[in-house]
């Protein structure tokens, strides 16, 4: 079974030329997307009016840390960065469990230890979100 989902740098209630937000357009496309991506920091963050406004479409969310190093994801401590992501999503006004999960960017050609990995998801878990 296959699962769509959207991750897009515009925000989901981004207003277009042709009338429709950018949510309501991928819905007119007749595809319901299981989870909306959006960035968690830098430039194209997600606003708390977005989470709302992708809440009240009871769509799941999907927030991704996108200012990760490869040398900080070839270490072997991953603490670090959960923590800055959680601190992130807390003063987004993001609900911990809640079942949003937080993501990591991490480049295809970066080396990632698997210890990093394991802190980064035991310490988001550990502060009431889903890695």
């Amino acid at each position: 079974m296959a699962i769509f989902g959207a991750d897009s740098k515009a925000a989901a209630n981004t207003q277009m030329k042709n009338g429709y937000c950018l949510y309501d357009w991928v819905m007119r496309m007749n595809s319901f997307p299981a989870f909306w991506g959006r960035d968690l920091d830098g430039e194209n963050q997600i606003s708390p009016e977005e989470l709302e406004f992708l809440r009240t479409k009871n769509c799941k969310i999907a927030l991704i840390i996108t200012d990760l190093t490869e040398k900080s994801v070839a270490g072997v401590n991953g603490a670090a960065d959960a923590f800055r992501a959680a601190e992130a999503a807390e003063a987004l006004g993001v609900p911990k469990d809640a079942g949003i999960a937080l993501f990591a960017e991490i480049q295809p050609d970066w080396s990632v230890n698997h210890n990093w990995m394991l802190n980064f998801a035991d310490v988001l878990r550990g502060m009431g979100y889903v890695p």
